[in-house]
């Protein structure tokens, strides 16, 4: 396996009102790469500087994307080993999607996951990171502990969804995908306008459909927030 490193020379822009120091995070892109018989791996990372934590933030990352790797090639080998055949596997990640606050910087991999069948699964994986450890913060922690988050999140996703009158639902299936279930609400993407909560495809309608997006406003959910991460009264 190929590991390379990019400079990207990325500087995020801020607001005027940020912590002292915030404005000088940079990112470096690392790859990693490897291509061989029935087997391609293209992921692109980030290595942060200008943090406090820039070191724990980067060691962060690259814990999901080793973990990331280490799964897929894990199942291939697993395939290989059965004598399956078929098309060669490939998975592509990127992080088109970066959100910065004083509390938080929140990184978005997008890519695709094809593992020899019909089609491939689409990659969706948000890594949150708390500025002042460094640490990643899993879907709950972006609520106060003992809240509720789970029926609040359930209760506005079903209301958004199901009023969309371009859709024709299942009800039943969107009702199951959208029930307050931790497994339900794995893709959580803090960003600007509030909380960004995706359901990949066949959770609340086939593949087909595609992954079904709602944008809750903050200002929906201020009371259940973690105050560690977010600001919002």
């Amino acid at each position: 396996m190929k590991v390379s490193q990019m400079r990207l020379s990325t500087i995020l822009l801020c607001l005027l009102l940020v912590a002292p120091g915030f404005c000088d995070l940079q990112l470096d892109t690392n790859v990693v790469s490897k291509n061989e018989d029935h087997l391609t791996i293209d992921i692109k990372y980030p290595a942060f500087s200008g943090l406090a934590a820039s070191r724990q933030a980067s060691q962060s990352v690259k814990k999901w994307v080793d973990a990331t790797v280490a799964e897929f090639e894990g199942e291939f080998a697993k395939a290989k080993a059965e004598g399956l055949g078929g098309p060669p596997w490939s998975l592509d990640v990127d992080y088109p999607n970066i959100y910065q606050t004083p509390r938080l910087v929140a990184l978005f991999f997008h890519g695709y996951d094809y593992r020899g069948g019909a089609h491939g699964m689409p990659v969706m994986a948000p890594l949150v990171i708390e500025t002042a450890s460094g640490k990643s913060v899993p879907p709950e922690g972006l609520f106060k502990p003992g809240s509720a988050y789970l029926q609040r999140l359930s209760k506005l996703c079903y209301q958004d969804l199901i009023g969309r009158k371009d859709t024709n639902w299942d009800e039943d299936w969107l009702r199951r995908g959208s029930a307050p279930e931790a497994a339900n609400y794995q893709v959580l993407y803090p960003q600007a306008d509030g909380l960004l909560v995706v359901f990949p495809p066949y959770q609340v309608d086939s593949y087909a459909a595609g992954p079904q997006e709602v944008v809750i406003p903050y200002a929906k959910l201020a009371d259940i927030l973690n105050p560690k991460l977010f600001s919002v009264k």
